[in-house]
């Protein structure tokens, strides 16, 4: 082979390949330094002004298999109910479903090993949004003496109460109930990040005073996950309480009401479920979900059209001026030898 083609040959490698070799360091070097960030972008895709909307996409990305249907009027969940009395519309509950499946040591009452089994857990998410605090309050205090003030606003408890039918544990039938306050944030288990979803349809938009309701984003909508551990306990007929509780001053009676109650018959709890086939295939409903799986989710597109295409770019670039320079450097000194070579 002739030096002249050896020659060619390597200063094309130098000014095709080391720009591309390049790119390709760059991109798979820098392709998974955006992962934090990622679950903020994946919220801020869902719709801003719908709570349901960022809800469920919430969910979408937290849950292994999710239950709920999307029509032309909104989402259906499991259970979902717009809350009022006498002084008018209180808030919407919302309750979704989701489940995973765990393959799990399964062991004898001599302790002795049988196999792996698949464990059914399931979880239920607790949504209070569309609030009016104007009429909450009026549920509190109906004489007007404690004015509606951002600062405080009342807190929602949710009490689940187990039917005494069938349950043969004495203590259960004293103690028979579940009882926790809804929070403002949403934890993404397993993970750093906290979201909070905001209720885009609460009112008024100021308190008594002319105050911002949603000053320090106390118009979150409230939240609570009732863990597959919590469920041990539960029957699957049970009624549902939500309490409104004052947040007043300290030196202010606490005072609590009842917003609404009803019995739910398929609170399902994880040995129900692992009890039975038919239930196990009721659930063939749920959607699939993400699983707090951000590639399943779409972080390579986001990746690549947020920052890798520019990051890569800019290396192809850059090293291609270099190689260039140095070819053509080369190129120079070749033409320069060849012309004292001559004059030889």
């Amino acid at each position: 082979m002739k030096k002249g083609l050896i020659s060619k040959i390597i200063k094309l490698c130098i000014v095709v390949l080391l720009p591309l070799l390049a790119g390709l360091y760059i991109g798979v070097y820098f392709y998974g330094n955006y992962e934090n960030t990622y679950f903020d972008y994946y919220m801020e895709k869902a719709s801003d002004e719908n709570t349901e909307d960022r809800l469920v996409s919430y969910l979408d990305f937290i849950t292994d298999k999710v239950e709920y249907t999307e029509g032309n009027e909104g989402y259906s969940f499991y259970v979902k109910k717009d809350v009022k009395n006498d002084h008018g519309d209180l808030f919407t509950l919302s309750i979704v479903r989701s489940y995973t499946v765990v393959e799990e040591a399964h062991y004898n009452k001599k302790g002795e090993y049988l196999g792996e089994k698949d464990n059914y857990y399931m979880t239920y998410y607790f949504a209070i949004y569309n609030v009016n605090y104007a009429n909450v309050a009026k549920t509190l205090d109906p004489s007007g003496e404690h004015e509606l003030l951002y600062t405080e606003l009342p807190v929602f408890e949710v009490v689940i109460n187990n039917q005494n039918e069938g349950i043969e544990d004495d203590n259960l039938k004293n103690n028979n109930k579940a009882t926790f306050e809804m929070t403002t944030t949403a934890n993404v288990t397993g993970e750093s990040n906290l979201t909070v979803i905001y209720d885009y349809g609460y009112s008024p938009e100021k308190d008594s005073k002319g105050n911002k309701l949603n000053a320090g984003n106390p118009t979150s909508m409230r939240y609570y996950v009732l863990e597959a551990k919590s469920l041990a306990d539960m029957d699957s007929e049970v009624v549902i309480n939500v309490n409104i509780l004052s947040n007043w001053d300290e030196d202010a009676t606490k005072q609590i009401e009842k917003a609404v109650e009803f019995e739910l018959e398929d609170f399902y709890n994880n040995k129900t479920i692992q009890d039975s086939k038919e239930i196990q295939n009721s659930l063939d409903g749920f959607k699939k979900s993400y699983n707090k799986d951000i590639y399943a989710a779409g972080y390579t597109k986001y990746v690549v059209s947020r920052y890798l295409w520019w990051e890569v770019l800019l290396a192809v670039l850059i090293v291609e001026v270099v190689c260039g320079a140095f070819v053509l450097v080369w190129n120079a000194e070749t033409l320069k030898d060849e012309k004292n070579s001559k004059k030889k």
